[in-house]
């Protein structure tokens, strides 16, 4: 094999490695921005999948997402709203244990809202 063709495969190799690198990086970012844009909490009520009874909604449930301030954790979890005002004190910012890390570094990240907005 000459030098002339060794070249040219290098050329050739080195340009199939950026066209490759280029889809790669094209593909990052569009699931970075597809993730970004989608909310990884819903921002709504749960709905329970419970069976029921005819003419009657499904029941729902408004929840408390916390979150775990622990840098070692990050953990996000959910807590009915009423489980929430019970184990909140009555003064001060309610503190929560995190069920992944074990660590009163749980704090509440948002309320979704009620059906009256409040």
């Amino acid at each position: 094999m000459n030098e002339a063709t060794k070249k040219s495969l290098w050329a050739d190799l080195l340009g199939c490695l950026a066209v490759v690198v280029a889809i790669a990086a094209i593909t990052a970012i569009i699931h970075w921005m597809n993730a970004s844009n989608s909310p990884s909490v819903p921002n709504s009520p749960t709905v329970l999948n419970v069976r029921p009874e005819p003419n009657k909604p499904p029941v729902v449930v408004e929840q408390v997402v916390l979150l775990c301030k622990n840098p070692l954790c990050g953990h996000r979890f959910e807590m009915s709203r009423e489980e929430f005002l019970a184990k909140s004190p009555p003064e001060g910012t309610p503190v929560f244990k995190c069920p992944k890390c074990g660590q009163e570094s749980a704090y509440a990240e948002k309320e979704t809202p009620n059906k009256n907005g409040q």
